[in-house]
């Protein structure tokens, strides 16, 4: 059981759904490889189209300061302050597969979740400098009035100067292709100078492996936005960017290769580049969960049962569980392993707050 201000997950929702709403500037449109950009901001409202050869790309600058994302854990939500209780019994499980039932509870409601993960597929390649791992999980979620499947598919990078994680939430429509499709790009550096936030959606279809493409595409032309800033602090997110361009090429390739049954068509695709300051608000109830799951679950699913956990509480809401999934899937797989390599005992007596400022997910 743990105990957490898990609402405040709404908060950081309603943001989001508030700033694709702004009224902005004229978006800058690459298609022709001509720029003529101002790098004033470190938050954009992205779109990619199809030009039946490639994608065209419309950066559009988004007119908020950093004050309004709530970068800190303590970040204030009136009436979301009221605790809620979960608890989790595992029903049945084997090396790849476990079937739980999560109860959340808040005030005088309760939801009761029954949420199944399928490791489907795992992917891991060390390096020099870089340590890299993918996964595939295949994860039903049912409750009262809501039966929500889907595919996950996490993709992460570890450094020493940096993680960067790549999930994917697939929601199928038949056998042939994916109807909708949310993807969480989360780049950690160890010494953050400046909170970026960019919103991808994309207005034509695209298989996975395509849509890893153009996701790349985009980081490129954020790129070279902001190594043109006269601004060295903004200026600094360049090389972030390049990273996370590399990446996804890369994984767009592994895609092709190393799951083509999966590589269908996404009919909708929305997407989040960000250096992680969403997770802030699920990272301490995440911490609490994984600390009392650890020894009883098979690490390869502690993620999608931890999170199924963490965001049962929004099973109701598919469009809300989503989000809530993905963010949470971005930051496990690091909490995870921290809490492995400094050993359970003492990485849960540190708690929430100590953990989740070590990882990179809260200041």
């Amino acid at each position: 059981m743990f105990r957490g201000d898990t609402l405040k997950v709404v908060a950081s929702i309603t943001i989001l759904v508030l700033i694709t709403l702004m009224q902005v500037s004229v978006p800058i449109v690459v298609g022709s490889g001509i720029r003529e950009v101002l790098a004033l901001t470190t938050f954009h409202y992205v779109t990619v189209a199809s030009n039946g050869k490639g994608f065209d790309i419309a950066i559009t600058p988004l007119n908020i300061s950093a004050k309004s994302t709530c970068t800190a854990c303590s970040c204030p939500v009136a009436g979301a302050m009221q605790g809620v209780n979960v608890s989790t019994a595992i029903l049945f499980q084997n090396s790849t597969y476990i079937l739980v039932k999560h109860v959340a509870s808040y005030g005088n409601k309760s939801v009761e979740v029954i949420a199944s993960s399928k490791l489907l597929w795992q992917w891991a390649k060390s390096g020099e400098k870089e340590n890299r791992s993918a996964y595939l999980y295949q994860v039903e979620i049912a409750s009262a009035n809501t039966t929500l499947h889907y595919y996950m598919l996490t993709y992460r990078v570890r450094a020493l100067d940096y993680n960067l994680t790549i999930a994917t939430q697939l929601i199928p429509a038949n056998k042939s292709f994916y109807n909708y499709s949310f993807t969480y790009i989360v780049y950690m550096p160890k010494e953050k100078e400046v909170v970026s936030l960019e919103i991808v959606k994309f207005n034509t279809s695209a298989t996975l492996s395509q849509l890893y493409q153009a996701l790349s595409r985009v980081a490129k032309e954020l790129r070279h936005i902001y190594q043109t800033s006269s601004n060295t602090t903004i200026r600094s997110l360049k090389d972030g960017y390049l990273t996370i361009e590399k990446e996804l090429d890369l994984l767009a390739k592994l895609v092709e290769k190393e799951l083509p049954q999966y590589n269908k068509p996404v009919i909708r695709s929305t997407a989040i580049i960000t250096d992680d300051w969403i997770s802030c608000l699920i990272c301490n109830a995440l911490v609490g969960v994984i600390c009392g799951l650890i020894g009883s679950v098979a690490v390869s699913l502690l993620c999608p049962t931890a999170c199924t956990a963490v965001c049962a509480i929004f099973a109701a809401e598919w469009w809300i569980a989503i989000i809530c999934g993905v963010v949470c899937g971005s930051t496990c797989s690091t909490l995870v392993e921290t809490i492995i390599n400094l050993g359970v005992t003492t990485a849960c007596s540190l708690g929430g707050s100590i953990l989740c400022s070590y990882i990179g997910a809260c200041p």
